[in-house]
């Protein structure tokens, strides 16, 4: 294996763990889980614990809040979840000072990422999310920032996640970004999203409320959603309560890998 670095960046609740995760168990049977958060109490270690078992046996998990590279994973496939709260615990244990802190950072990110592994890293535009009126928050906000552009630098790819909730000019942003950058192989074009070709065939509420199964997606055709069925990306429904899958709403969840979907059981 050689060594490859994947950045997952995005504003809060866009999906990037769920991504990251994902992406993981597609590249690993085995993947490592690298938590970074510091626990501050037994409550917040129980809830680690239960993300722990929801994550499911066939993953490795690590906690570590600043030395990642005493762990040794050569050749594994290894998400660290996040850079935002690893920056914090170097943040805060340097009394706020950026310089020190960043530094520090970028030489355990250095260290950590000589092996030869794939590292999918998640992190936070926090600066998305507005000014903080606090110096401290500001101080840090810019200190993610440097880091997360340090990663960005050093990644073989980056994945930028977005919602609703983006500002119009968060993307104008990445637009002129994206302009600035070489230019690479085009990527093939995803489908088209099912629209007025869906069919409705019972309303929402009545398809959430009646009995249903989850059945695998290739033999979803022609039957009617139950729940809604959201892949992440492109992290808005395919198809919608009460309409049936159709061929265009197959061909989609089969290209971001859905292999299961929940349908309104058979009489």
């Amino acid at each position: 294996m050689t060594r490859r670095i994947i950045l997952v960046t995005g504003g809060q609740r866009s999906g990037k763990s769920g991504y990251a995760q994902r992406l993981a168990l597609e590249l690993s049977d085995c993947p490592v889980y690298m938590a970074t958060s510091r626990v501050w109490d037994e409550e917040y270690r129980k809830r680690i614990e239960r993300h722990q078992r929801d994550r499911g046996p066939q993953w490795t998990n690590i906690e570590e809040e600043k030395a990642l590279s005493k762990h040794h994973l050569q050749g594994r496939v290894i998400v660290i979840d996040c850079v935002t709260l690893w920056g914090t615990n170097f943040f805060f244990d340097q009394d706020s000072n950026v310089d020190l802190a960043l530094q520090e950072l970028k030489e355990e990110f250095d260290r950590f990422t000589a092996q030869e592994a794939t590292f999918i890293f998640v992190t936070n535009e926090i600066g998305m999310g507005g000014v903080a009126e606090n110096t401290i928050q500001r101080r840090f906000t810019d200190m993610q920032g440097w880091v997360n552009q340090y990663i960005a630098e050093k990644a073989d790819e980056v994945v930028l996640m977005v919602t609703p909730e983006n500002h119009p000019w968060d993307l104008e942003r990445v637009i002129q970004a994206l302009g600035k950058a070489p230019d690479g192989p085009a990527l093939p074009a995803p489908p088209v999203l099912p629209g007025a070709s869906c069919i409705q065939a019972m309303t929402p509420r009545e398809a959430l409320f009646s009995p249903q199964e989850n059945i695998p997606t290739f033999q979803a055709l022609g039957r009617i959603c139950g729940a809604p069925t959201v892949a992440c990306p492109p992290a808005i429904p395919v198809a919608i309560s009460g309409e049936r899958f159709g061929q265009e709403a197959l061909a989609v969840l089969a290209h971001y890998d859905v292999e299961a979907v929940d349908v309104v059981a058979n009489p």
